[in-house]
Formats: structure tokens, sequence, C-alpha cells
């Protein structure tokens, strides 16, 4: 079972929830007018393309407009850092 949750287990057999397992990462990037705005590093599955102007469509009346990314990267992988 895959529930994208993120554990680690001790040496008694308990799992403890760290984090999740994620493919999308957003961080704020300098804007003059708003001091920030959104960037999302985006990962697709093994297999697909995807280009960022289908990420904005998919975000688009999902969530607030001023949530949509205007800056999509779509990378192979994500820093763990």
């Amino acid at each position: 079972m895959h529930s994208g949750d993120l554990a680690v287990m001790d040496d008694e057999g308990f799992c403890n929830i760290v984090g999740r397992v994620k493919d999308v990462q957003f961080f704020g990037i300098p804007n003059e007018k708003y001091g920030e705005e959104f960037c999302a590093w985006v990962v697709p599955k093994p297999g697909v393309a995807i280009e960022p102007e289908e990420v904005r469509d998919f975000c688009e009346g999902k969530i607030t407009h001023y949530k949509v990314p205007r800056f999509v990267r779509i990378r192979d992988d994500l820093p763990m850092t």
C-alpha cells in the first residue's frame, strides 16, 4: 500500500510519521510588487511528459487564482535538503 506518508521505524518496530512524499514543490521567488510569488517544481511520473502550461491549466478553478503559479519548472527530481 502506498499512502504518501514518509516514516521512520524505531528499534522496537514503531513507526513515526515525519512528512509526506511529494512530487510537487512550491517556493517563493522575489516579486517587486508583492514581495514574493509562487514557483512550482513538478516531477512527472516516469514516462509522462508534461508542460508548464498544463500544470497552470490544471490548477485553474481548483485553487484560488492568486495561488496558481506563474512560474513552473519541470524537473527529474527534487532537491532533498
